[in-house]
Parts: structure tokens; C-alpha cells; sequence
């Protein structure tokens, strides 16, 4: 059984410029199109989210290997705050961001998770995922007003 893991850095942790930079960029869904995150070597499309469909409804789910999950993380989350992004905060394994739009503002949740289940020696080669849900034109909320991660 998949179960939801923790997002190893805190929202507003910034990982390496030089990451950041350094990757290809390309656009990922649900996204509106001004907005690219970093393509991460190892890491791809997970359209399933891992099995969990009902998830899959909501989230575009990214896969890699666990072991890279978390840094993959805080790149897509320094990308998003480089974007004009304002952190919400969020739990510890989803990070919540807000932007300002015509209708409101945008909000973009983003959520780690892999399989609980897996025996410790098994781990290194598992799948880890990410997953990453829009909504459009939401009320607007002030910053702080969910939990930062890991509180």
C-alpha cells in the first residue's frame, strides 16, 4: 500500500541556484503555460500516480527512484518560489503555494509519497513520486495561514 511520505525540506528551503539553472526546462501539466519546472534526469511522468487513481484525478504525479525524490522536490519547489510563488505552508508531505490571478489567485499543492510497505533493503531501487494539483482563480489566503511543513 502507497502511503504519503514527508517532503524533506521546508517550503521556503531553497535548493542550489545551480540546479535549478543548470536543468533543461519544459513545461508540465496542470500548469498554466507561463510556468516551466526543471526537467531532473531519472525523474518522469507517472500518469497513474503510482496506482492511485483517485489521486491520479487530481495530481500530475512524477516518478523516480527514492533516493532522488527529495531533491527532486526541492528543485520543483525552489522553481515554483523563483516563479513568484508565495508559500502557504502546508504538512509534511505537501508543500502549498499561492499566486495572485485575475479571478483570485492560484494555488498549487505539491505532495511527496511512496510505498510504506517495501522492506528497508528494498527502498534504495523503489519508486518515489511527486505529485502537483492546480486550482484556478481560488480565494485568496494570507501567507502563513496553513501550517509550514513538518509543524
Amino acid at each position: 500500500m502507497i502511503r504519503i511520505a514527508s517532503i524533506v525540506a521546508a517550503v521556503a528551503a531553497l535548493a542550489s541556484p545551480a540546479l535549478a539553472q543548470g536543468a533543461a526546462q519544459t513545461p508540465a501539466a496542470p500548469t498554466p503555460d507561463s510556468f516551466r519546472l526543471p526537467l531532473i534526469p531519472g525523474i518522469s511522468a507517472a500518469p497513474d500516480c503510482g496506482g492511485l487513481y483517485e489521486l491520479a484525478e487530481r495530481f500530475q504525479c512524477m516518478t523516480g527512484e527514492l533516493p532522488i525524490i527529495a531533491d527532486a522536490a526541492e528543485v520543483y519547489m525552489s522553481a515554483v518560489l523563483q516563479s513568484g510563488w508565495e508559500p502557504l505552508g502546508g504538512a509534511a508531505n505537501q508543500a502549498v503555494f499561492q499566486r495572485r490571478s485575475e479571478g483570485g489567485c492560484d494555488v498549487l499543492e505539491l505532495i511527496t509519497f511512496y510505498d510504506f510497505d517495501l522492506p528497508e533493503d528494498q527502498l534504495a531501487g523503489a519508486p518515489g513520486y511527486i505529485g502537483m494539483a492546480m486550482s484556478l482563480d481560488a480565494p485568496c489566503l494570507q501567507a502563513g495561514a496553513m501550517a509550514a511543513p513538518g509543524e
